[in-house]
């Protein structure tokens, strides 16, 4: 008989599991750990988005200068999506404080100032400054 290495119960054969780093380990302390990296993963998705949101807001600008019209705005609506569902994310109560307790206080700042930038770059795009100054450069050549 093996004990479970993080609560210490006592396990069959055919009941043990093991971690990553294989240790011992019952359904119950898998379970929970498997739980935890789940949560953790949804984390990471958060700030994926901030990234998201940002990318998105800066290559939107680029779209009058290659020509592709209303999937410029599609670029942008995207972006605004992922702003906004990594600032909703970062909001208290519910299931969110049990995924945000995984972020550390850089990464929230960061999703923040991201977001906002990708937001702010989106909303650059739709008033029609780059395809302003896209116009302008081909009325010069």
């Amino acid at each position: 008989m093996e004990a479970c290495s993080v609560c210490g119960t006592s396990l069959a054969p055919a009941e043990i599991l093991y971690t990553t780093d294989a240790k011992v380990v019952c359904s119950g302390c898998n379970a929970q750990a498997d739980l935890v990296d789940t949560d953790k993963r949804a984390a990471r998705n958060i700030v994926r988005a901030a990234w998201s949101a940002f990318g998105l807001g800066a290559a939107s600008m680029f779209g009058p200068f290659a020509y592709i019209g209303w999937l410029t705005y599609l670029i942008v609506a995207m972006a605004w999506i992922s702003a906004g569902f990594a600032v909703q994310s970062l909001a208290r109560g519910g299931d969110n404080d049990r995924f945000t307790k995984y972020l550390s206080a850089t990464q929230r700042t960061m999703v923040w100032v991201l977001s906002a930038l990708g937001f702010g770059l989106g909303v650059f795009t739709a008033l029609g400054y780059p395809a302003q100054l896209a116009f302008w450069l081909m009325a010069k050549t």
